[in-house]
């Protein structure tokens, strides 16, 4: 449902957002994707090591709840 043609033109309309199908325009106000860019996150890293990164986080960025 959620890949169909008609869901992936509102979300575009409605929401900018790119399309996952290929066979659809994408909306002209968007920057190209070659001109996005992306960075390494290393995912399990980041798990590993979720107690200390929160902890810094609210150190910085304040707040009490997880």
């Amino acid at each position: 449902f959620l890949s169909c043609e008609d869901v992936q033109r509102l979300l575009g309309e409605r929401m900018y957002r790119r399309s996952v199908r290929s066979d659809m325009s994408q909306d002209l106000e968007l920057i190209d994707i070659s001109d996005i860019k992306v960075i390494e996150y290393d995912v399990r890293k980041a798990s590993d090591s979720r107690e200390s990164l929160v902890m810094s986080w609210k150190f910085y960025f304040g707040g009490e709840n997880d």
